[in-house]
């Protein structure tokens, strides 16, 4: 709810409901096997190690997932750059970004459904080579 004054402006926004559907928060530590893959699949997607920022523990079904499923690893990952302008009405993705993504989630499920001693090296072998990723082309372009 929200209160506008003479000149149309908002004034005062009040949260009326909605509390009720927020996740309850939850804090994951991140190591073991499948976080190692995860950072592994990153860094060869983007040439550079990953960065953990810790995010996401407040979506409903997060919290709802580590309370019923503690024993396992939960990773949330998203294509985003700095002009992205996430959950606006004008959201957009850099091409090169996105590509960077889902190289990374190929390479995180090939690291998740083969022996964890398979190096990034033999990975190269079997996709043939590196990709290269176009950066700069935006979807909405």
């Amino acid at each position: 709810e929200c209160t506008r004054g003479p000149d149309g402006r908002v004034r005062e926004v009040r949260v009326i409901e909605g509390f009720q559907r927020m996740g309850s928060g939850v804090t994951i530590e991140a190591t073991g096997f499948a976080y190692a893959a995860a950072r592994r699949a990153l860094a060869y997607a983007w040439g550079t190690r990953s960065v953990d920022i810790g995010g996401g523990g407040s979506i409903p079904f997060v919290s709802a997932f580590a309370a019923a499923f503690p024993e396992a690893s939960l990773l949330l990952t998203g294509a985003a750059d700095p002009d992205s302008r996430l959950h606006s009405s004008n959201e957009s993705v850099d091409l090169g970004e996105l590509e960077r993504a889902c190289l990374a989630e190929a390479v995180l499920l090939h690291e998740l459904c083969t022996s964890y001693r398979r190096s990034l090296e033999d990975l190269d072998r079997w996709i043939g080579h590196r990709p290269r990723v176009r950066a700069g082309r935006r979807r909405d372009e």
